[in-house]
């Protein structure tokens, strides 16, 4: 069975939101329900909040040059600690919490200790939450 939502989306993914507004809206209320339910079960919604994550995780790494995913394997695995401007790192966080509600944000912080740093507290020391001997 072919994906309502694929469907709709090879044909409308490079229209204007507007147009892709004016069809969804020209679609009978039931036939709107059905692709809404489509995106949904099919896994659609997952894959764009993934989508924008590695967005923001590829901005992060070409404004910031700082790998997110690459910090907290590096921290975890071979216990390196790492100093990050205490804003910067603010940000991070504050982008990467707003997907808490849709998906599992583990991948990305999970596993760190990050505690304030400097004598202005203008760092966060981020390292493993494991205690390296």
């Amino acid at each position: 069975m072919q994906s309502l939502f694929n469907t709709y989306w090879s044909e409308y993914s490079t229209k204007t939101i507007p147009q892709r507004r004016d069809y969804f809206y020209s679609l009978p209320h039931q036939d709107r329900r059905n692709l809404i339910d489509s995106f949904f079960e099919e896994k659609w919604f997952d894959m764009c909040i993934q989508n924008m994550i590695d967005h923001f995780l590829d901005y992060i790494k070409n404004k910031y040059n700082i790998d997110i995913v690459d910090l907290r394997i590096k921290a975890i695995k071979l216990g390196k600690v790492f100093l990050v401007d205490r804003e910067t790192w603010d940000m991070i966080e504050n982008e990467i919490f707003q997907y808490d509600q849709y998906t599992n944000i583990d991948a990305y912080i999970g596993g760190l200790l990050i505690k304030p740093w400097g004598k202005n507290k203008q760092f966060y020391r981020i390292r493993s939450k494991k205690i390296f001997i």
